[in-house]
């Protein structure tokens, strides 16, 4: 389902960066124009999927033999996820990537996606999104948007649970406390769920909300929480094989992309592929890797019981019912059975 755009300030845009949203070709003293690809992203040193752009980087300027060159703006230089997404959608850059939980304002084909323990673990989510349904998602958000998404990418595992002044075990331990949530009712429904309050809070504000207790905890990836710094006030975590599995997009202009020259779509089209391979082969060690870093630094991991991993799974499932008005329910189904 189609939905409407927030408008973003472009004249805001081209005043910042000038001539460097002024057009898709460059050339010096006559060489041959090359195609600039510019992609921005939030994601900053030091997070393996900052790295998998740079890969992407690479690998599409090879293989196009040098006719891409392809400029790449992380860290949320030129805003945030859904800004970036509108720029796409504007023409003002040729790429984006973005979580997909942040293009709820341009279409729902990916709602399925936010159901809390629909997936069993890591490796069944890859198996769905590099296969037969990830694929005709794509299809079917290219033919109802302006978008074509060339790549999925993952944070090397299910959300874990951090808490800043205790261990959390069961749904019962979290009775009252406030976990900071987006917008996105489906993750504010769950955290009803399990008998804590949803506390909205934009991103920027998690580090202090926890400081000042104005937020206690929230669901997130290792990557977010290390790069945020947010393990300097979280100490414990929480472990819940399952909870909800946030996969990352790299979207292009659709008309933009359809206008180049098929030996340029190729190019950028393997590259994805292969970077995305990449992503999938390498995100869970990484994540490993995160995880140890921050238990040297003394936060705290809880790995839940088999008991333990069902009481939150039966109340995170307990919310399906309610979105199966938006979310089809065979479609639901054939998710569970690509999974085994």
């Amino acid at each position: 389902m189609k939905k409407p755009l927030l408008l973003l300030g472009s004249l805001a845009l081209s005043l910042l960066f000038g001539p460097l949203l002024s057009g898709s070709f460059s050339t010096a003293h006559g060489a041959e124009k090359k195609i600039v690809f510019r992609l921005g992203h939030t994601l900053s040193p030091g997070n393996f999927l900052y790295n998998d752009f740079e890969l992407f980087k690479k690998l599409a300027e090879e293989k196009s033999g040098g006719k891409v060159e392809v400029l790449i703006y992380p860290g949320g230089q030129l805003g945030s996820d859904v800004q970036l997404v509108e720029q796409v959608g504007q023409k003002a850059i040729e790429a984006a990537g973005s979580s997909s939980n942040n293009i709820a304002a341009i279409s729902d084909i990916y709602l399925w996606s936010n159901l809390p323990y629909l997936f069993t673990d890591l490796a069944a989510a890859q198996k769905v999104f590099a296969g037969e349904i990830g694929e005709d998602c794509k299809k079917r958000f290219e033919e109802s948007t302006r978008y074509k998404i060339l790549m999925y990418a993952d944070y090397g595992g299910t959300r874990t649970l951090y808490t800043a002044r205790k261990q959390v075990k069961t749904p019962g331990d979290l009775k009252g406390m406030k976990l900071r949530t987006t917008a996105t009712p489906i993750e504010q429904d769950f955290v009803r769920a399990l008998g804590a309050n949803p506390t909205p809070i934009a991103w920027m504000e998690i580090f202090m909300g926890l400081e000042q207790g104005v937020v206690e905890g929230l669901f997130n990836d290792n990557v977010w929480i290390y790069s945020a710094k947010h393990h300097e006030v979280c100490k414990y975590a929480t472990v819940v094989p399952g909870t909800i599995y946030a996969t990352h997009l790299l979207l292009v202009n659709k008309e933009v992309f359809n206008a180049y020259p098929e030996d340029v779509k190729k190019a950028l089209l393997d590259a994805a592929r292969e970077t995305q391979a990449a992503n999938f082969a390498n995100s869970a060690k990484s994540d490993a890797l995160l995880e140890e870093d921050m238990k040297k630094i003394g936060m705290s991991f809880y790995r839940t019981t088999p008991e333990e991993t069902e009481a939150f799974r039966q109340a995170g499932r307990g919310i399906w019912e309610k979105y199966y008005n938006q979310i089809d329910k065979k479609f639901v189904e054939r998710v569970l059975e690509a999974q085994k």
